[in-house]
């Protein structure tokens, strides 16, 4: 997913709060959260910069990182968001059973990438 401000029709409406799939984009991502698609950090970048629409630049200079680095972080979170979208496991309702298998089985890692990618999930 290409890397944007807010109001660039390349990302998904449900990032940039134009509706979508799942009902209002707050509750999606609050669902995402809920459902550990999205850490509640990743959450707040996506609700800052879409939602709310404050720039990248501005959240990178309060926060104290670059740029880039934030934007990657977002980049990858909405990945992520659309993924369990489609996959329909933020459908209002009771978590669907391929996800709960996948939480219960696999539970996220704060490892490194490289060694994440070994496991099954």
């Amino acid at each position: 997913m290409p890397v944007a401000e807010a109001g660039d029709d390349s990302v998904p409406a449900v990032a940039t709060g134009r509706g979508g799939a799942g009902g209002h984009p707050d509750a999606v991502v609050e669902r995402a959260v809920e459902r550990g698609v999205l850490t509640g950090a990743e959450a707040e970048l996506i609700g800052a910069s879409r939602l709310e629409e404050t720039s990248l630049r501005i959240l990178a200079a309060q926060q104290g990182g670059g740029y880039w680095a934030l934007a990657k972080r977002r980049s990858r979170a909405e990945e992520r968001l659309v993924r369990a979208l489609v996959d329909g496991d933020l459908d209002p309702g009771p978590v669907p059973q391929r996800l709960a298998v996948a939480l219960h089985e696999c539970p996220r890692s704060t490892g490194p990438r490289r060694a994440r990618a070994r496991t099954p999930c």
